[in-house]
């Protein structure tokens, strides 16, 4: 989950007006009450927002609430300001590190981040973003301060324990193969080929699927991919001993006579001349073998082939606070009380500039949430995204206009009972039929006499539960949706229709989440339905019909984004420099981009509420990047290309807004946090 940045000094100029307005509103429900309990609260609250330099406000509180009996009006105004200057007080509870913190305060700090680390594994970092945040659980705690006249802890702390444990986020795991295999072909020079054969080596780990948090759900898809083979080749060379024989010549001395004649004198006679031998030696070359070591260098080609197993993954956040809204109630906290704990976490946030996952409880209690009934009959063309077979949406959109539940909803319930009517039999293991699973009691109706003591899956006769008047008869929720006579679960149209009726009667328009827990019983159930429905949701385009408020198209490079008045201008105005103009209209009205581009990025904000950012090339390294915030509705994604007029969301009063408008900035090059490059707009852009 993508984590918002901090504030800049515009958003903060924007979060202080937005805390008065919250104060207001908490002070309505306060009013005298409020004011009394001041008086037995007041000094302590004075005494620590002394300590941060606040002691002359502090001063003007005690005057204000002292005087009992003052004005209604003044009474009203007072507890406006308790309730400031009491929320600025607990937010010390998280400054500086939680230091300087008397003995008291300091032991609730230590208790409140102890528990908020125990709802998750402190040590998986996958698991840290989602820890009940500790600003959230203290902004309850101090709304409690504010209710209860009891003294001492105990109450604190039981709060914190029930908090921590019932906003405890659940994970999911996945277990994921991701193998790799390789062959390696070593070839020697001189000798023949050698392969290893193709060898896997697995590698299996766990990776988080699904998020259930007290803020929404977050699911995470994986998408199995091969690699395809890739190939290196390696050489080198080794040293091998061996050995030959070797031919040498040996000479060896010989011993050999030659004759020869020669005189002899002897003594006593006469010279006689005669033949002898005489003994001579030589030497003779003798050939011979012997076997010799030696080393050679062979050449070595080493071929590896390779691929892999791996996974994408595609990650979609559903914001709802069903869960925190429950935990809420189970307090008795009413909705002012509500809407005074998300002030109130806003001001702790600001305390410790910590990032923070977004909240946006306040909108989703009025309505706001896909969950409302807000969006329901688009006065226009809804074109769906791959995702959704495109047959279907008559179905869905007719039943949307005849019973108020959202097309994108009856398309993920669609999605998960029968992958858009693709599974092979049509019937569950507990005998479920037809296109959205509809158990037979339930499509007749349960005072059937047959469904008696059954799960639903009873023996009925098809003519008695495809007739109108049986089903009516015994209460069923089957519809003749076509008009054939027939209301039959294996008729799309009828099944489609029979599924809206069934979530209108389980309470859809106020309660999304119940209405569709009622469907199936499950609350993975319900996370799976809401995670498609929104998908669904966000990938259709949305072209507004004639009649809606659509701003004319106009010539030139823009065009103008809505229509309406311009309610405050570009430049400086109180609390600041205005980086944009505001477009006040009502609710619902279309918002177009201005240019063709592409959508950098679409996210709810806690300053801009609903908010998409358009970056538009003209070329010749013209780039402007566009901005639309304070939606109702976002109707594009990040990454989407639009074109000039096209229809990006609806005009609301989302994030920090005083009244429905688009907030509109237009910037030279990229928007950037602190606004540098931003345009007056009514330079760029024709407005009517």
């Amino acid at each position: 989950m993508a984590l918002p940045k901090p504030p800049n000094d515009d958003d903060r100029n924007q979060l202080a007006e937005y805390a008065k307005h919250k104060a207001k509103q908490a002070a309505k429900k306060q009013g005298k009450k409020m004011a009394k309990k001041i008086a037995k609260k007041g000094a302590k609250v004075v005494a620590k927002a002394a300590a941060k330099g606040l002691m002359a406000l502090a001063k003007m509180i005690v005057a204000l609430v002292s005087a009992v009996g003052l004005p209604t009006i003044l009474i009203f105004f007072a507890a406006i300001l308790v309730i400031i200057i009491t929320t600025l007080t607990f937010s010390f509870f998280f400054g500086n590190g939680g230091k300087d913190l008397d003995d008291v305060t300091q032991e609730l700090h230590e208790y409140v981040i102890e528990h908020s680390e125990s709802t998750v594994d402190m040590s998986a970092p996958e698991q840290v973003p989602y820890r009940v945040p500790p600003q959230l659980i203290a902004s309850v705690i101090q709304v409690e301060g504010l209710e209860d006249e009891t003294e001492g802890i105990d109450r604190e702390k039981e709060i914190i324990k029930e908090m921590a444990k019932a906003l405890e986020p659940e994970f999911t795991y996945e277990d994921l193969n991701e193998w790799t295999e390789e062959e390696v072909t070593t070839c020697v020079q001189g000798e023949e080929c050698e392969s290893t054969g193709v060898v896997r080596t697995d590698s299996t780990r766990s990776r988080l699927s699904f998020v259930s948090a007290w803020n929404g759900t977050t699911t995470t898809t994986f998408e199995e991919h091969i690699s395809p083979w890739e190939t290196s080749t390696d050489v080198y060379y080794i040293d091998e001993t061996y050995t030959e024989d070797e031919t040498y010549t040996e000479y060896v001395e010989e011993v050999y006579y030659e004759e020869e004649w020669t005189w002899i004198y002897p003594s006593d006679g006469p010279p006689e001349y005669i033949l002898l031998k005489i003994k001579k030696t030589r030497e003779v070359p003798i050939e011979r073998t012997r076997e010799v070591e030696k080393i050679r260098r062979l050449k070595v080609t080493e071929t590896t082939k390779s691929r892999y197993k791996y996974y994408s993954s595609d990650t979609t956040f559903n914001e709802d606070y069903s869960t925190f809204d429950e935990v809420l109630s189970s307090f008795d906290y009413g909705e002012k009380d509500k809407k005074l704990v998300e002030s109130i976490y806003d001001a702790n946030i600001d305390a410790t500039d910590e990032i923070l996952p977004p909240i946006n409880y306040t909108n989703w209690l009025e309505g706001f949430s896909i969950g409302g009934n807000w969006g329901v009959g688009f006065n226009g063309e809804i074109i769906p995204g791959n995702g959704v077979p495109p047959q279907f949406m008559p179905y869905y959109l007719a039943a949307e206009e005849k019973y108020g539940v959202h097309w994108y909803m009856l398309a993920g319930l669609h999605f998960v009972e029968t992958a858009f009517s693709t599974h092979p039999s049509m019937v569950s293991g507990v005998g479920a039929e037809g296109h959205f699973q509809f158990m037979k009691c339930t499509w007749l109706g349960w005072s059937y006499s047959g469904c008696k003591g059954t799960l639903g899956n009873a023996s009925v006769p098809n003519d008695v539960k495809t007739d109108p008047a049986m089903i009516k008869k015994y209460g069923g929720y089957g519809r003749d949706a076509n008009g054939d006579g027939k209301a039959d679960p294996w008729d799309i149209e009828d099944a489609v229709h029979t599924a809206a009726y069934y979530l209108q009667k389980s309470g859809y328009a106020t309660n999304m989440r119940k209405a569709i827990f009622n469907y199936n019983h499950a609350d993975w159930y319900v996370d799976k339905v809401v995670a498609a429905g929104t998908k669904f949701k966000n990938e259709a385009t949305y072209v507004p019909g004639e009649g809606t408020g659509l701003p004319p198209l106009t010539d030139g490079k823009f065009t103008t984004p809505t229509t309406g008045r311009i309610s405050s201008s570009y430049g400086m105005r109180s609390g600041g420099f205005h980086h944009g103009i505001d477009i006040a209209n009502s609710v619902g009205t279309p918002i177009v981009s201005v240019a063709d581009g592409v959508v950098r990025k679409s996210h709810y904000s806690k300053s801009y509420g609903n908010v998409v950012y358009v970056v538009h090339d003209f070329g010749n390294k013209e780039k402007y990047e566009t901005v639309y915030a304070h939606m109702v509705e976002r109707h594009v994604q990040n990454g989407q290309v639009v074109k000039k007029g096209q229809m990006l969301g609806l005009l609301g009063n989302t994030g920090r807004s005083t009244g429905p408008h688009l907030h509109f900035e237009i910037h030279k090059g990229a928007w950037t946090s602190n606004k540098m490059y931003s345009l007056n707009p009514v330079s760029k852009v024709p407005f009517k």
